[in-house]
């Protein structure tokens, strides 16, 4: 563990001690060093004591790995090689932190460490976020299946055998993931949203473009009468239905949503934003599938300098619209300038 993670554990763990314990010390220190103190001076610890010290470390160790979590932006390049340092703290408290916890410092944990994996996620780190999922669920196991904290674990597993291609897999997790979310919050509470907006990604991995767009167009709806136009989460499913149209041949109707989302994500995320450069990879996309190849090329050289930039060379979305961009025909020299 990292030397000042350390040290704040111990100070706080020192602040955690009752008073009576800490009297307690200090009068078994008084006197004469080389005298030790009498069996009725010193402290006595039992279980039950030993127990109360482990779980209050823990306890503390959990709470200063959530302040640093709080700390930091899952999709802000900037903070991503601090993630990636917390990842052993994070797989060594639950190696060594678990056993003494109650229910709730579970309960946190398992929160905690949702935050880590979605980050790890969002940095193309599929199995690094794979292994931390696996290893807290494992770890927090007796906190049940229908925690909100396991629903968001369960969750983020199937995001990533949604990512690596396997759609019906993840469909029936998702599905699983859903129907307790409902009984357990609501069918309108935003972690079941985002599990409808994932089901419908599932479907359209599979190729049932119609039905994809569909289930889109339904959690749009309730995201807009939940959280507005632009907010960023109801500018994400507008982007897919944009994409499910593009699969679709309405190439026309796709690039005038995907201008809408981008003047919206450009003026409420900012030209930078991991999602506002997803959006101009699939613009541009949608441009070369109409054929403005030339056009098309213009976009994607803009955006993959952004992304080597922000993302470097290896990131999985720098290397996508690297592809794209090699992929391209070579333009006819009149077709768009």
């Amino acid at each position: 563990m990292h030397p000042l993670v350390a040290a704040s554990i111990r100070q706080r763990a020192a602040a955690a001690e009752p008073a009576s314990n800490r009297r307690a010390h200090r009068t078994g220190q008084r006197g004469n060093p080389s005298t030790p103190p009498s069996d009725d001076a010193s402290p006595r610890s039992g279980p039950a004591d030993v127990n109360q010290r482990g779980r209050v470390t823990a306890e503390v160790a959990i709470q200063t790995l959530a302040v640093a979590v709080d700390q930091l932006r899952h999709d802000d390049p900037r903070d991503w090689p601090t993630w990636i340092a917390l990842v052993p703290h994070a797989h060594a408290l639950l190696d060594n932190a678990t056993q003494p916890l109650t229910t709730s410092g579970l309960d946190d944990l398992a929160f905690t460490m949702e935050k880590v994996a979605r980050a790890l996620l969002w940095q193309g780190a599929e199995q690094g976020c794979a292994d931390l999922v696996e290893h807290t669920l494992d770890r927090t196991a007796r906190l049940g299946p229908d925690r909100r904290s396991v629903l968001q674990l369960r969750f983020l597993r199937a995001n990533v055998m949604l990512l690596a291609g396997s759609a019906a897999g993840a469909e029936s997790q998702l599905r699983e993931v859903l129907d307790l979310q409902e009984q357990l919050l609501s069918p309108q509470h935003p972690d079941a949203l985002t599990t409808r907006h994932f089901i419908a990604r599932a479907v359209a991995v599979a190729g049932r473009h119609a039905e994809a767009e569909e289930l889109f167009r339904e959690v749009l709806a309730d995201r807009r009468g939940q959280l507005g136009e632009n907010h960023p989460d109801t500018l994400i499913t507008r982007q897919f239905v944009a994409r499910e149209m593009a699969a679709q041949g309405r190439a026309v109707e796709a690039e005038r949503e995907f201008r809408e989302v981008l003047a919206a994500r450009e003026t409420t995320l900012g030209g930078d934003h991991l999602n506002t450069l997803a959006t101009r990879h699939l613009l541009a996309k949608t441009i070369a599938e109409q054929g403005r190849t030339a056009e098309a090329a213009r976009v994607l050289r803009e955006l993959l300098a952004a992304r080597l930039r922000l993302l470097g060379p290896d990131h999985i979305d720098t290397r996508a619209t690297e592809d794209l961009l090699h992929r391209l025909p070579d333009p006819d020299p009149g077709s768009d300038g």
